[in-house]
């Protein structure tokens, strides 16, 4: 199907029209109490972890660059869309942690995690960024903090997380966690919305684009992921991410334009 004028030109709408935030009920979460607990959670889960250092080790160093081309890629496109406010007080963390499990996941600052597990499915920078400019869509789109609100409201009897932090700490800290796609998330959470998939498909394209690396690469790198989901062993990223002919089809259908206004190809000004 050809797509019309209008179509093309809400691709390049500014975000807060063609990519709107969904944050949920503040009243069970305040941002600053959902900022807080993203400190607090992430700590708590290096605290736990094996760190690769990017000095010493040289998957950590590949990803430390990798992370650093999507971060100037966020902060380039938010610039031009004169929407830097988006990007306040961020921390723009990455670490590389020693675990099999393929996964990656970005808490509210933009604070990533990757395990080493993913490496062996992302294969090369361009898909190892597509993971990243993906993870962080949903961040800054705010579709963690709405599941994490949904969560409060549906499964945890519409009780305030800091009231939960009091009386049930161990589950607010699992339903945090899951509600951002760290660890398997099946029978705890359900996985982001089809919706919410193809905005940060779309919008980690344009990030990707802008890190310098292709962003058709992002299909290359779904269809992968499509393909060990069906094996014995379903990768951790996919309980949060399923994959579907819906999300292929609108990548299919955006990844064109989104490559003549975005790639920004290495070499070229």
């Amino acid at each position: 199907m050809r797509r019309t004028g209008i179509l093309l030109y809400l691709l390049i709408l500014p975000a807060a029209l063609c990519f709107p935030q969904r944050r949920g009920d503040k009243a069970l979460a305040s941002d600053e109490e959902i900022q807080a607990q993203s400190l607090e959670q992430y700590v708590h889960f290096l605290s736990g972890s094996r760190l690769l250092d990017s000095a010493t080790n040289k998957d950590a160093e590949m990803v430390h660059k990798v992370a650093e081309k999507v971060f100037n890629a966020v902060r380039t496109y938010y610039g031009r869309k004169k929407q830097s406010i988006v990007l306040r007080n961020l921390s723009w963390d990455i670490d590389l942690i020693n675990k099999k499990d393929v996964n990656a996941f970005c808490l509210p600052g933009v604070r990533i995690v990757v395990g080493t597990g993913m490496l062996d499915w992302a294969q090369n920078e361009g898909s190892l960024a597509v993971v990243l400019a993906h993870e962080i869509a949903h961040t800054l789109l705010g579709h963690g903090e709405q599941r994490l609100r949904t969560a409060l409201q549906e499964q945890l009897g519409g009780k305030r997380m800091s009231e939960l932090l009091q009386t049930r700490p161990a589950d607010i800290r699992d339903v945090f966690m899951a509600s951002f796609g760290a660890g398997n998330i099946v029978g705890l959470l359900p996985p982001y919305s089809p919706e919410d998939e193809k905005e940060a498909d779309r919008l980690g394209m344009i990030f990707t684009g802008l890190a310098g690396y292709n962003p058709r690469e992002s299909i290359v790198f779904w269809e992968r992921m499509d393909r060990l989901s069906r094996g014995p062993r379903q990768p951790v990223l996919m309980s949060a991410h399923p994959y579907a002919d819906e999300r292929n089809s609108a990548m299919q259908e955006a990844v064109d334009e989104i490559v003549k206004t975005w790639y920004k190809q290495p070499g070229k000004s």
